[in-house]
């Protein structure tokens, strides 16, 4: 399974078309396909060739598969008729194109290069944003903290002036305010103070 992963693929299919249809015999066609990529970062091009017979009204698929292909990526493919017969009569017959992907390569693994490059930049300003985001946080609940701790302090204190001014008195004679207080501070057992 982990072979399939890293094989790249090319298919291809030939139909005939227009008179070559009602032809008996069949048709004998070669083809070459020139291929450019970078593997593991480096430009590589390379050819591979294909001899198909096609008979019949019907179509021809084919295809091939590259071998090692674990680091590499395809990102020129042009394909060529190198010739076509019909048993003995040569319809085409040229010479395979050589290719020479090499500054279209060269293009591809500088673009490559640069968007890396912005990536990593984009990453860093990212990384960079969430250190002052999670300072400017922390720096927030600090201040909420010390709000808190004083809110605390406040309340304790007037918990402990309440204490004072009540603590003598009968229930039956404290104010209405008085009892509420009294009873906000039991709430928050700071009545009595601690």
């Amino acid at each position: 399974m982990d072979e399939l992963l890293h094989t790249w693929c090319v298919g291809y299919e030939i139909r005939r078309f227009g008179r070559l249809d009602i032809l008996e015999r069949p048709l004998t066609i070669k083809l070459q396909f020139d291929q450019g990529g970078l593997c593991k970062g480096v430009p590589s091009q390379w050819s591979e060739s294909a001899e198909e017979v096609v008979s019949g009204m019907g179509t021809k698929k084919g295809g091939f598969h590259l071998e090692d292909a674990e680091g590499c990526t395809i990102d020129v493919l042009e394909g060529a008729l190198v010739s076509a017969k019909i048993g003995t009569k040569v319809l085409v017959e040229k010479e395979p194109p050589v290719p020479d992907f090499t500054d279209r390569l060269k293009a591809i693994q500088n673009k490559r290069a640069v968007e890396a490059a912005w990536l990593r930049k984009a990453a860093e300003e990212r990384k960079q944003k969430e250190v002052k985001d999670a300072a400017r946080a922390a720096q927030l609940k600090a201040e909420e903290d010390v709000k808190a701790a004083e809110e605390r302090r406040k309340v304790r204190v007037a918990c402990a002036a309440i204490y004072q001014a009540t603590i003598d008195k009968k229930v039956k004679d404290l104010t209405v305010r008085e009892e509420q207080q009294v009873r906000a501070c039991q709430v928050l057992n700071l009545y009595p103070p601690k």
